[in-house]
């Protein structure tokens, strides 16, 4: 096993699962914030010339050419540092564009996450392709209801049983169903129920697209071990109809983990 795994195996023995990803040293802190902070304002600013300064030379190709949604603001809500400080993952939320048929474009708060590594002493932006597809909402891998934003320095290098309590971290959260369902045509209402397997205690943060007749809401926002949270979808239909689909994201704190929930709208057949 090397340094790192045993360093590792060593902290994930002797702390909370949430204290996993070290506090970092002030200085070190600092720096990184200023650099998220340069890179988002860009975005919010449309200078994408200016944002380029910040991402790392491997990922310059890649980001030249990937998608920019406009964001309109931001907030930094939490940074996760690998073991010796060397990469970290940071967790945005950014004012976006969100599409939504039959009223255009409104504007949700939607969680980002974004990779970031130290090279030639600067905290710099880059995207990892093994890590899985960039979303506006995130750093996504198939699996319900989870993220994957694991540092790839924790990722990878340390053993498989390091690897599944980091992986732990990131599913705190479990939701008893994924998909509300509600009639287009007809009031009506659905629940489901979240509930904090973690070893301390989770905040949640919700977010969702708004539409006319649509109300979304969660009885708890703070749950300690083994509590549990209702999430409650009532809907009046009106003048406007409803998309297919409206999805639903909770954000969870201190771990990070994103968990997607879909408003499903059926449509009875026409007689």
């Amino acid at each position: 096993m090397s340094a790192l795994a045993v360093s590792l195996a060593f902290v994930l023995w002797v702390q909370n699962p949430a204290e996993l990803f070290q506090k970092a040293p002030p200085a070190v802190d600092e720096a990184l914030r200023a650099r998220i902070s340069k890179f988002f304002q860009a975005h919010v600013d449309g200078k994408f010339r200016a944002a380029m300064e910040v991402v790392a030379e491997d990922s310059k190709d890649a980001f030249f050419s990937a998608n920019k949604p406009r964001c309109y603001s931001f907030e930094i809500v939490r940074i996760a540092y690998s073991e010796d400080f060397t990469h970290a993952t940071a967790t945005v939320t950014c004012e976006m564009d969100h599409p939504s048929p039959g009223l255009g474009g409104v504007k949700v708060n939607a969680p980002r996450t974004s990779l970031w590594k130290l090279e030639g002493g600067q905290w710099c932006y880059y995207i990892d392709p093994s890590q899985g597809y960039q979303t506006p909402f995130g750093l996504m891998k198939p699996g319900p209801g989870q993220a994957t934003n694991i540092p790839p320095s924790i990722a990878s290098g340390v053993s498989p049983e390091a690897n599944a309590d980091a992986a732990r971290l990131l599913s705190w959260v479990k939701a008893n169903k994924l998909e509300i369902r509600l009639s287009a045509s007809q009031a009506g209402s659905d629940e489901l129920t979240l509930t904090n397997r973690g070893a301390g205690t989770a905040q949640l943060i919700m977010q969702y697209a708004p539409m006319p007749g649509l109300e979304i809401t969660l009885d708890r926002k703070t749950l300690k071990k083994g509590e549990s949270a209702r999430l409650a979808a009532t809907w009046k239909p009106g003048e406007i109809p409803p998309p297919a689909t409206i999805p639903v994201q909770i954000l969870v704190e201190p771990t990070g983990q994103l968990v997607t929930v879909r408003t499903k709208f059926t449509r009875e057949p026409a007689k």
